[in-house]
């Protein structure tokens, strides 16, 4: 019996039609892809950095397009809730340029975010 097993078990280790477990190729995956993110500084001024307690941080965020809204609602305030009430009149910058909302995002390793509060 040895024998036999020593004999049919590269034929079972190496034959995708002979393992049980083996997932085809063509066949999806359950789970999508994981997105891709970009770590971004982000800096606080004036009343954004007593609320949030502290002067900057490093976020992930998206690596894919996104908008300035989406970005402050999905990545900032879920990391720092205490700036809501400084939204919607504070203002983020990108690599020292003013952003509005509805601007097209596509953030890149190592780009700088600037919460700047009404004054």
């Amino acid at each position: 019996q040895a024998e036999y097993i020593r004999a049919i078990l590269p034929a079972i280790l190496f034959d995708p039609a002979l393992q049980c477990c083996s997932t085809p190729a063509s066949t999806p995956s359950p789970h999508p892809p994981p997105m891709a993110t970009v770590v971004v500084s982000v800096y606080f001024f004036a009343r954004a950095r007593e609320l949030a307690g502290l002067s900057s941080a490093s976020l992930s965020a998206p690596a894919s397009p996104t908008t300035a809204a989406a970005f402050r609602d999905a990545v900032l305030l879920p990391a720092f809730p205490a700036l809501r009430p400084l939204f919607p009149a504070a203002v983020l910058a990108v690599n020292e340029e003013y952003v509005d909302d509805d601007m097209e995002l596509r953030l890149k390793e190592g780009d700088e975010v600037a919460v700047i509060p009404p004054i």
